[in-house]
């Protein structure tokens, strides 16, 4: 098969026919030790994305051409979504929005930083918007700007969060330590209540919570981080339970522990979460598979979702997945 009936290389603008070139090269590369299993493996994209950011660099454009290769390989059965994505300008948040906009969904991401939600944005062709979502003001206006640019809004990703504070409790500045129950708490609460209406008057809507270990496993963290991860994921199981009759979803996951900046400076010598997991979890909530274990608590490295979903009347049935008392 030669560069010229490989399937969405029409759509180059002549300037980027360069990289174009280059990106034929890389892919006629991986078919040659892939074979046939190219065409059917989704993420051939991944497979191949240093060498585009390679090519990228050498025709010195800082856009990017990746929505390209999610045109060569579609996941249309997420195509008429639109997603928004809180925490979205870097970390777990941009790797979310990067794998909803591969299957297809159209993607808001916003976070308080304008540089970073551009950058995610202009990445993924999404739209960007800054917003603090603590602040009631901010997060209605975000919501509208989203529906009224891409449409009304099919899932609701509350990624937005801030870390633990370092200092002991007693040292620590009562605002400080009430500032991360504003972000993770009461921002998912704020945005989910924004879109909510709208999800109940359609009938469907999903919402996914990003939860942490933090919240149940017996460690000595940080009083103000675990304690708000636990209200999070309360939250999001009691919320569940009241908008299921309306047909929405909610779920509260644990991406693991990823690589991000935030957990850095836990050094090397972690058990790291592959940083894909997450993401993937996220797009299989989106599909509407796994609606029957909302406000169940699925863990992206420990839980394997399509097995979940498979014993979905059991998980209910005997109230798996989900945090409880033991006596």
């Amino acid at each position: 098969m030669g560069p010229s009936s490989m399937v969405g290389f029409h759509g180059f603008p002549p300037a980027a026919r360069g990289f174009r070139d280059r990106l034929v090269d890389v892919l006629l590369a991986v078919g040659r030790q892939a074979g046939d299993r190219l065409c059917s493996t989704r993420g051939v994209g991944d497979l191949i994305v240093d060498e585009v950011l390679v090519a990228q660099k050498r025709i010195g454009r800082r856009s990017t051409y990746l929505h390209i290769l999610r045109g060569m390989n579609p996941a249309p059965e997420l195509e008429d979504q639109v997603a928004l994505v809180t925490g979205g300008g870097r970390g777990i948040g941009r790797l979310i929005a990067r794998e909803l906009a591969d299957a297809g969904i159209r993607v808001a991401v916003s976070a308080r930083t304008t540089s970073q939600v551009e950058e995610t944005a202009q990445e993924i062709d999404g739209l960007a918007v800054t917003a603090d979502v603590s602040k009631q003001e901010d997060v209605e206006a975000m919501t509208a700007t989203v529906e009224r640019e891409l449409g009304p809004i099919d899932l609701l990703v509350n990624n937005a969060g801030v870390g633990p504070s370092r200092t002991l409790p007693w040292e620590e500045d009562p605002a400080d330590w009430w500032h991360v129950f504003e972000i993770n708490v009461l921002g998912a609460y704020l945005c989910s209540r924004a879109v909510l209406r709208g999800m109940v008057d359609r009938g469907r809507g999903r919402i996914v919570n990003t939860g942490s270990g933090a919240s149940y496993l017996p460690l000595g963290a940080p009083s103000s981080y675990g304690a708000s991860k636990a209200a999070l994921g309360r939250f999001g199981e009691l919320l569940a339970g009241q908008v299921a009759e309306f047909g929405i979803a909610v779920f509260t996951i644990s991406p693991g522990l990823v690589r991000t900046e935030m957990t850095e400076p836990f050094g090397d010598n972690m058990p790291w979460t592959p940083p894909e997991l997450a993401p993937r979890l996220v797009r299989a909530l989106a599909s509407g598979r796994a609606d029957r274990l909302a406000g169940r608590y699925i863990h992206a490295e420990h839980d394997d979702i399509e097995a979940l979903i498979e014993r979905a009347d059991e998980i209910v049935e005997r109230d798996l997945n989900a945090i409880r008392l033991q006596r």
